[in-house]
């Protein structure tokens, strides 16, 4: 596994610089709207609005999100400690079957998010990857369906029918490939804020 170093010595000062980023989450509903000020996060989804201070972001979670329109697509949720909780996605709906790639842009703002969540010298729990108990469900699921594909194959050589058998180990390698990627960066554990895990950042 490799990191993304978060400096301190970032050459945009916190007080010098507001960021802003922005996506739409699905095809008919709001855009949803960050903005990084000197002491607090603001966000704006639809009617609702929120303006948390650093020192009150109690969590944050970083996942790898695929979909079958795009593949490269993260996601991080953030937690304030009165429980409310926010999502920022990597992509963006921008018409009726034109799902896009933010992936600069969500970078570059999470890591400034971390920039200043540190010097906040906020309390922030950084997490990785899914939760646990949805993880292990899916590792148990991709297990189960390992040792399925398995027998099939193997009956289906007993049987003469190696055709059968060719394809279905083709689509095993396929599934596990996929499925053994998304498992992989979506293994949960803590990171620290300042060596964000590259694996759930877009390139």
């Amino acid at each position: 596994d490799y990191t993304y170093p978060v400096r301190a010595d970032h050459a945009c000062s916190m007080k010098e610089m507001t960021l802003h980023y922005a996506f739409k989450p699905s095809l008919l509903g709001a855009v949803w709207e960050f903005e990084l000020t000197p002491d607090a996060l603001i966000w704006r989804a639809g009617r609702r609005t929120g303006h948390w201070l650093y020192k009150d972001i109690a969590q944050v979670r970083l996942s790898y999100r695929p979909q079958s329109m795009q593949a490269q697509r993260y996601r991080a949720d953030l937690r304030h400690k009165d429980g409310a909780r926010i999502a920022l996605l990597s992509v963006t709906w921008r018409g009726m079957l034109a799902l896009s790639a933010q992936s600069a842009d969500y970078r570059a703002f999470l890591l400034e998010l971390h920039r200043r969540l540190i010097a906040a010298n906020s309390q922030t729990e950084y997490v990785s990857g899914l939760k646990r108990p949805l993880y292990v469900l899916g590792f148990g699921v991709l297990v189960v369906l390992g040792l399925t594909m398995a027998l099939l194959g193997l009956r289906a050589m007993f049987e003469g029918a190696y055709a059968g058998a060719a394809f279905v180990a083709a689509f095993m390698a396929l599934g596990g490939w996929q499925m053994g990627g998304f498992m992989w960066r979506n293994r949960p554990g803590p990171y620290a804020p300042d060596q964000i895990p590259a694996k759930l950042l877009p390139n």
